[in-house]
């Protein structure tokens, strides 16, 4: 992660076998990360049953905060590619009991389109 991707609040991708051994407290069995982002502070996980948000808290980040959204709560979302005045991806997801999506801001360059068909391959059935 760069220096202005992280000022800047972007999600980078990490691999999902170092994300698997990291979290595997927090997975079912036989549940897999099958892809992992990070941000300054936080990650974003998605297995092959749910999302996981990993929220770190407070200054020093030692209290975390794990969401769970099964992959049935997602309503829609929506991938916005970087324009020529600006230099992030965004994805939206709508989730179920909750007004305003769910933003995620990437680097110019990641794949969003790989986590997009992700996706879709879990939403769309």
């Amino acid at each position: 992660m760069g220096l202005l991707d992280m000022a800047l609040g972007n999600c980078t991708i990490i691999s999902a076998e170092a994300a698997q051994e990291e979290y595997k407290m927090l997975l079912a069995s036989g549940e897999r990360i099958e892809q992992a982002f990070q941000d300054v502070r936080d990650r974003y996980l998605l297995t092959n049953s749910r999302l996981i948000f990993v929220d770190k808290k407070g200054l020093t980040g030692s209290k975390t905060q794990y969401l769970s959204i099964p992959y049935r709560s997602v309503r829609m979302f929506s991938v916005e590619t970087a324009g020529s005045m600006d230099a992030d991806t965004e994805l939206a997801l709508w989730i179920a009991g909750e007004d305003l999506p769910r933003k995620l801001l990437f680097a110019r360059g990641q794949d969003v389109f790989a986590l997009q068909a992700q996706l879709a391959t879990h939403l769309v059935r």
